[in-house]
């Protein structure tokens, strides 16, 4: 009886896990086509360059996204070890739930934003002049108990 409710459980985490995926990847690819749409008659270049059609990015989510808040809890949930971010600038693992860059990253990236931040590795000061945004995201982060 235990074991079928391990089962079940192991089971329903893995398709929300799919459906978290599915749906970061629907808005961020929604986003991208507005974003494409807005500037086709002015060219991408220089509406990225004049008027940001996103000025800032604020990320909440988890693995999937996290740029490293997690280096900064109280978790067992780290990342800061080879291969992670082998394929990072210099190689160095930063915290990322990846080899190298995420979606929010590549997202900034596309955008023209500079790099996006983890809250955690911010001063107080640091965090009030952020004007791109924040990532506030965390690995093993979860809405079910």
């Amino acid at each position: 009886m235990h074991s079928q409710t391990l089962t079940r459980n192991i089971n329903c985490n893995l398709v929300i896990m799919k459906f978290s995926s599915m749906f970061i990847l629907f808005y961020t690819f929604l986003l991208a086509q507005t974003c494409q749409f807005s500037s086709a008659s002015q060219g991408l270049a220089s509406v990225h360059a004049k008027n940001k059609l996103v000025p800032a990015v604020y990320v909440f989510g988890d693995s999937l996204v996290d740029s490293g808040n997690n280096n900064y809890l109280k978790t067992s949930a780290k990342v800061n070890y080879t291969p992670y971010g082998v394929d990072f600038p210099n190689g160095v693992a930063t915290g990322r739930f990846t080899d190298g860059y995420t979606v929010v990253d590549f997202l900034a990236k596309w955008l023209g934003l500079s790099y996006i931040p983890p809250y955690m590795s911010l001063s107080e000061e640091e965090r009030s002049q952020t004007t791109t945004g924040i990532n506030y995201a965390s690995g093993a982060a979860g809405i079910l108990p």
